[in-house]
């Protein structure tokens, strides 16, 4: 009862949807036979069936679907991969009862010089009611399985930790299959003859049963934790050297962050801006659903044991709704300030040099997008940057405590909305101009800067003109 309360699947504990595909059940097409025939080998027992010799198979089903393990790439001890040959290609295909339909990335398709159609109206749906873009459907794809030749048809979506997925939609197609999960055999007849596949087992290592409770204790999905367990050797310590890398350090550079930078971009180049980040040594994965993020998790982690690259457990975070990130706390639908820096702001003491205010409006200025007319307000303190004018005063403390008021209780900027309209305001004073950026009533980003002397003698509508080019440039 609490199952169906939640709307959950009484099986797989997923939601329950009208095209839900629980990967925990298979249907079994069972023939009467003897006690003699139960004696005789399994295998040899089974039947050739009619409709396996050649009979046309039933119309598949319109809806794609997908499973969220296969998505994931989340393996275990009866992950059955099986090699195909696609236009003299040899790829490995996923035989996954939990996706209802054949599955190709899309990079794969435009090398192998498939022409997939009529894919723009479709979705596939994953198991947790995520939705994928499915970039087309390719009709009569060739594929060679042993000695064994078909015509298939695969959905177009992107797959980054398989290279292929064989569901539903092929194996109705096989007849009455005797499927062995321990030892990774397929058999069944076709056109008379008995076919028998060997399965390949899994390359990476297989999820294991680890006590990683207090390091996963933000991984609330199950899945998520499988996952990290799966990759649970890049959160070990490494032993011995690295190896040879295009990027040596050397003693003269101090830290060498440079070739860090340099490493992880070429690493992870190929993923860059598309949902990941690098600044330096750290990465930030980001996604709108929570499918592909656990898809994009798995291709990180990946490239990065593929380069022997090590992560330090307790410097990483996993499947968090808010991330801080340079400064700045990210979540879905906001980006606030730091509160750790903040607070370092809200305690700075009074500078007594140009060296010391030079490193408070340098911390202050990072976030002056936040704040309403930040150059007004910290005006007083640049004139005391000027040569030889130091000299503090009462105005000089008043805005030196306007502008940590100001920051201490800046707004909370919304995330922008690239599907929505872009506004900006903007107006220019006797010496200054100001700007806002906003898609409603919620700011994006203040801008503020004071005029050029050039400026001073133009006319009120051309300063306001240069102050939108300033704030466009911005």
């Amino acid at each position: 009862m609490e199952q169906r309360c939640q709307g959950l699947c009484f099986n797989c504990d997923q939601p329950y949807t009208p095209s839900h595909v629980c990967p925990h059940l298979f249907y079994l097409e069972t023939v009467d036979f003897t006690e003699e025939d139960a004696l005789a080998d399994g295998a040899d027992a089974l039947p050739p069936p009619a409709a396996a010799e050649g009979a046309p198979a039933t119309a598949p089903a319109t809806s794609l679907v997908v499973s969220l393990h296969a998505l994931a790439g989340i393996r275990d001890e009866r992950t059955m991969l099986l090699p195909v040959m696609i236009h003299g290609e040899r790829l490995l295909a996923l035989v996954h009862t939990g996706s209802t339909h054949n599955f190709l990335p899309e990079a794969t398709m435009r090398r192998l010089a498939l022409q997939p159609a009529s894919g723009e109206q479709l979705r596939v749906t994953v198991a947790n009611d995520d939705h994928l873009r499915c970039h087309g459907l390719a009709r009569d794809v060739p594929i060679t399985i042993g000695d064994e030749h078909f015509s298939i048809t695969c959905a177009s979506i992107d797959l980054g930790c398989f290279n292929f997925i064989l569901g539903v939609d092929f194996l109705r197609t096989l007849g009455p299959i005797l499927w062995d999960f321990d030892a990774l055999t397929m058999t069944f007849w076709r056109l008379g003859r008995r076919i028998w596949w060997n399965g390949v087992g899994c390359t990476a290592p297989v999820t294991p049963q680890l006590q990683l409770a207090s390091a996963t204790s933000e991984a609330e999905d199950p899945l998520l934790e499988h996952l990290l367990q799966q990759h649970d050797d890049l959160f070990t310590e490494p032993q011995g050297l690295p190896p040879a890398r295009a990027y040596g350090h050397c003693i003269h550079l101090l830290p060498g962050s440079e070739l860090v930078a340099a490493l992880m971009n070429d690493v992870l180049r190929p993923y860059l801006r598309r949902f990941v980040l690098v600044f330096f040594d750290d990465i930030l994965i980001y996604i709108a659903s929570w499918a592909e993020h656990l898809q994009h998790v798995a291709i990180v982690l990946n490239e990065l044991r593929a380069h022997h690259l090590h992560l330090k457990r307790s410097k990483c975070s996993f499947g968090t709704p808010s991330v801080a990130y340079l400064g700045h706390v990210i979540s879905a639908d906001r980006i606030a300030m730091d509160a750790d820096k903040v607070a370092t702001i809200a305690a700075w003491p009074t500078p007594h040099s140009p060296r010391a205010l030079r490193g408070f409006l340098g911390l202050a200025g990072y976030y002056r997008k936040f704040i309403r007319e930040f150059g007004l307000i910290a005006a007083p303190l640049t004139r005391l940057l000027h040569c030889d004018a130091f000299a503090w005063d009462y105005e000089a403390t008043a805005a030196f405590e306007a502008l940590k008021g100001a920051l201490t209780t800046g707004p909370i900027l919304q995330m922008p909305d690239f599907d929505c309209l872009f506004v900006v305001d903007c107006d220019a004073s006797g010496a200054r101009f100001g700007a806002v950026l906003h898609q409603g009533d919620v700011p994006l980003a203040f801008f503020s800067r004071p005029f050029a002397p050039r400026h001073l003698k133009l006319a009120p509508y051309e300063r306001e003109l240069i102050g939108l080019v300033q704030a466009m440039r911005h």
